[in-house]
């Protein structure tokens, strides 16, 4: 099954069955770095799951979702293979469709943790992902996001983070209600919602998530099922109440793919001045961000039905260190309608 596929029909997801993939895997190790540019606090706040969470999440009804595939499972068409070369020229620009776009946004970041998994509670597994955060706000690439949304490139802004705490979730899988369930406590917490809002929910590395009556995960340490880094969606609880969010598994994992170890949700080098651990979050937590702010809700927002993508998808294997008052990442670059190509900065 294709990327295309799964982009194209996102609603709802069936159950699919994933071909096994051609390699053995040998291993897969993950490998939590401590970054000497983190500024780990202590003060994160720890809410636990309660039953009124639990009771909201039964509500929810999950829109579309955008899955970031990792890259043993990212396909790309001949077209994109001849042009990718050049690096900036592709088929087709981004086409508004008339759905919700997100003017401003406050972020903010959630640390799960369970009674198997309880090694988390702030950012330093992660790879400063706050820190990215505030350096986006304001940053040359943010400012790209003008031509979609009308939005100055500060209108993108981190607002706090939350350990939170599932007792009940005794497996290391999570599924759609288990991300319902850390939804609800976090509005239950900060009362936030709309499409001024991003929730981000970053899971301890040891963890999968799959899609519910679905055989489509991260999962590492299974390679039948191993289809994404990362995704973006929305849903409502109830009728009303509309939260959009990403989801952020641990993405600086490593396996051996015919004897060569590689990192499907990795960045494919570390420029000097950066971090392995750091550029991978960002990797998927830019991309997933950039396309919530384009395209959040339903309809469609801005899309490219040639690919068909979003306006991180066709940019996603071109890479550039983005320096940021914060710190430096390595990262993907972003599709950009006025140069028709992908972009570090708003021209």
């Amino acid at each position: 099954m294709t990327r295309f596929f799964v982009r194209s029909f996102v609603m709802p997801i069936g159950v699919l069955a994933l071909a096994a993939c051609s390699f053995q895997r040998a291993s897969v190790t993950p490998q939590v770095e401590q970054n000497v540019r983190s500024t780990v606090r202590d003060d994160v706040p720890t809410i636990e799951v309660s039953r009124a969470d639990r009771k909201l999440a039964r509500s929810a009804h999950r829109g579309r979702v955008h899955i970031f595939y990792n890259s043993l499972n990212r396909d790309q068409s001949e077209e994109q293979r001849r042009l990718a070369p050049d690096v900036t020229r592709y088929p087709g620009d981004m086409k508004y469709y008339g759905g919700p776009v997100m003017k401003s946004a406050k972020a903010y970041d959630l640390y799960v943790t369970t009674p198997s998994l309880p090694q988390c509670k702030t950012e330093k597994c992660w790879g400063n992902p706050e820190e990215f955060l505030q350096g986006l706000t304001g940053s040359p690439i943010a400012g790209l996001l003008k031509q979609y949304t009308g939005a100055s490139a500060d209108a993108y802004r981190y607002g706090s983070s939350l350990h939170i705490v599932d007792e009940d979730e005794l497996d290391n899988v999570f599924y759609d209600n288990d991300i319902y369930v850390v939804l609800a406590a976090a509005y239950h917490k900060l009362k936030s919602h709309g499409y001024n809002t991003i929730y981000h929910i970053f899971l301890p590395p040891g963890s999968d998530t799959c899609f519910s009556f679905t055989q489509t995960c991260y999962s590492p340490e299974r390679e039948s099922t191993n289809l994404f880094c990362a995704y973006h969606s929305f849903v409502e609880f109830g009728s009303k109440l509309q939260i959009v969010y990403s989801v952020e598994p641990y993405q600086n994992y490593s396996e051996k793919v015919r004897g060569k170890e590689v990192r499907p949700c990795g960045v494919p080098r570390t420029p000097s001045g950066t971090n392995q651990l750091d550029n991978a979050m960002a990797a998927s937590l830019g991309h997933e961000s950039f396309e919530a702010f384009t395209d959040p809700g339903y309809p469609l927002g801005w899309y490219n039905a040639t690919i068909p993508s979003e306006v991180a998808d066709e940019c996603e294997t071109f890479y550039a260190v983005q320096p940021f008052s914060t710190g430096k990442w390595f990262w993907q670059l972003i599709y950009s309608n006025k140069i028709h190509g992908c972009s570090d900065n708003s021209p």
